[in-house]
């Protein structure tokens, strides 16, 4: 793992599938997705976000919906999601549509970020976004689109969060518009070597994206800095 010794210098992990708390310099939302049949309790020690996955929507959907208001209005989950739309899902494109739509709901009432899984659903993604007119943020997570999409996306005021891989020019446009992430989502790597990554892409100093990713998580995530 990449260590700096600036005191002040935090790697913020927006979405993660498995904690690294231990680390000083690491602060980060877990990802707890609501299945059929799961333990829903969270530990009271880490930040989350909740959220019913498009690839595991079941016929108890009702349940899931209601674990899913019942756990979003905990202090520690900072974040609806991941939830979404997804083509290559064999979930029902209707009922991934209702899910995704009532989980928009529960994030403007509760006043929490929505984190967006999609796959080749991006023209439905952004139909929603002008039909709801959300006042809390989108951000899509682990974005590997090209730089076209993400210029539609950024248009329509999304945020974008980069992981491992990513098209060089769509991070290029979500840097210029100040609305970047960074995240590890399920794969085994640290969120340093994923700064280090995107700085190096983006041709800046670790100091200054992080400089600018901190920004963004004072205006969306305030609480993961409290935290800490």
């Amino acid at each position: 793992m990449i260590r700096y010794h600036n005191p002040v210098m935090h790697f913020y992990n927006i979405h993660t599938h498995s904690s690294n708390a231990s680390e000083p310099d690491v602060r980060e939302i877990v990802n707890c997705i609501i299945e059929k049949q799961k333990d829903f309790s969270l530990d009271t020690h880490l930040l989350y976000s909740v959220g019913i996955h498009p690839w595991y929507i079941f016929d108890n959907v009702k349940e899931q919906l209601s674990a899913l208001k019942s756990l979003a209005t905990q202090s520690n989950v900072l974040a609806i999601g991941e939830t979404g739309l997804d083509k290559l899902s064999e979930v029902p494109f209707d009922i991934q549509q209702f899910v995704f739509t009532e989980s928009a709901i529960i994030s403007e009432e509760l006043r929490k970020p929505l984190i967006i899984h999609c796959v080749k659903a991006w023209a439905e993604i952004i139909g929603e976004k002008k039909r709801l007119k959300p006042n809390c943020p989108w951000i899509i997570h682990g974005f590997r689109g090209n730089g076209e999409l993400a210029k539609q996306l950024l248009d329509q005021g999304l945020y974008l969060s980069f992981g491992k891989q990513f098209q060089t020019e769509s991070l290029q446009k979500a840097e210029k518009d100040s609305r970047l992430f960074a995240e590890t989502d399920d794969k085994e790597t640290e969120i340093s070597t994923v700064y280090q990554h995107i700085a190096t892409t983006l041709a800046i100093s670790l100091e200054d994206l992080t400089t600018q990713i901190e920004k963004n998580i004072k205006e969306i995530f305030p609480s993961l800095i409290q935290k800490y």
